[in-house]
């Protein structure tokens, strides 16, 4: 670690427990190019991806009318009474889990790097002469988009749709910080009581590859390791 990362203070004994602080934390892993898209220093996890893809999908609306009767609520869960919607378009997490890093394995399978690695050291602005220490760790998201709508018609078309503008536009998601945006298929039609009316919905089931980040403070690290001392 301390070829990457040498303490401000010039006190040995707080370095020392400023650097085991850092490798408990996590390993150095530089990044590679896959990792390097995007602006990594924020992150971009799940719910800026979902974030993102309802304010395309209402900037779409506005200016296509293409499909103006779907409202967009990605704070309801996927069985929420829409009773006060024409159509709907609702999410759900199928699974969550730390990335994949076996090759040849599928998400969710196989061997998994549950620490957080250190990517890059920046300089803290708030206090020069200290850095900031960035890691990130990874998620594969298996997630679930579909339209309800009241006639299976609209719910098919806009499906369709759905799955155009997701492989038109995940350019910009990549270009935002997303990892992967894979279509992994269409999952089976589904249908729904909900007050007197049948919902139809055509669920599209895809794999997100997101990056949580985390940043830790030399200056937050240095007033811990003396208080350790102190005591």
């Amino acid at each position: 670690m301390s070829r990457f990362f040498e303490p401000q203070h010039t006190d040995p004994e707080i370095n020392s427990i400023i650097v085991n602080m850092v490798d408990n934390i996590g390993p150095i892993t530089m990044p590679d190019e896959e990792v390097s898209v995007g602006n990594f220093i924020r992150g971009y996890d799940l719910p800026e991806f979902i974030d993102d893809l309802y304010d395309l999908l209402n900037k779409l609306q506005s200016s296509t009318q293409e499909f103006k009767s779907f409202t967009f609520k990605p704070e309801h869960a996927w069985g929420t009474d829409i009773k006060d919607e024409q159509n709907a378009l609702r999410y759900s997490v199928i699974a969550r889990s730390y990335a994949t890093t076996e090759k040849g394995m599928k998400p969710h399978e196989g061997r998994k790097d549950s620490r957080w690695n250190l990517r890059d050291i920046v300089e803290d602005k708030l206090n020069p002469g200290y850095k900031v220490l960035v890691f990130s760790k990874f998620y594969d998201n298996t997630i679930r988009l579909g339209a309800w709508s009241k006639n299976y018609r609209d719910a098919d078309k806009f499906a369709y749709k759905l799955e155009d503008i997701l492989d038109t536009y995940r350019y910009i998601f990549r270009a935002k910080g997303l990892l992967q945006l894979r279509f992994e298929g269409r999952d089976e039609d589904k249908f729904n009581e909900i007050s007197n009316f049948t919902w139809y919905s055509c669920p599209l089931v895809y794999l997100v590859r997101t990056q949580a980040i985390k940043l830790v403070y030399e200056k937050t690290l240095e007033t811990l390791a003396i208080e350790l001392i102190k005591k």
